[in-house]
């Protein structure tokens, strides 16, 4: 009886260790599913570079990361923009911009308040039918 019961805890702990160890990898599954670069002037007149790359985890998540540059200032910003499908009908937004600037050894942080839009579309789809047309569209105006 001793043997089992030692037995069943050594299996039950190694599944659980193996677990552990498989989790990570599956939540580390991003994969490319969109990126680019356009120029732009800004609203002061300087010629800008907006770069993106765009991650999708499963059809619920998705991130943007994108970096908005002026040689012209030498100051740059990196954006990060996070969709996520919290049910079937919600998706939730969420994310920060990063800023250095010349001459200052810090940068600024800006978190972006959580917001929710009700929609049925999983987060790649809205991302592909509302946000990245609405982010080309408008790049460089914001």
């Amino acid at each position: 009886m001793r043997k089992n019961v030692l037995l069943i805890s050594m299996i039950l702990s190694m599944f659980v260790f193996g677990l552990q160890i498989a989790e990570p990898v599956a939540a580390t599954s991003w994969k490319t599913i969109d990126h680019g670069t356009t120029k732009f002037k800004s609203y002061y007149g300087d010629k800008c570079t907006y770069k993106w790359t765009t991650y999708q985890s499963g059809k619920n998540y998705v991130k943007m990361v994108g970096y908005m540059y002026s040689p012209q200032t030498n100051t740059g910003v990196y954006i990060y923009d996070y969709f996520k499908k919290v049910s079937k009908t919600k998706l939730k937004n969420y994310g920060k911009d990063v800023g250095h600037y010349y001459n200052y050894k810090t940068s600024r942080t800006i978190n972006f308040g959580n917001t929710y839009c009700n929609t049925k579309l999983t987060a790649a789809q809205y991302y592909w039918k509302v946000f990245r047309p609405y982010m080309i569209k408008n790049v460089g105006k914001l």
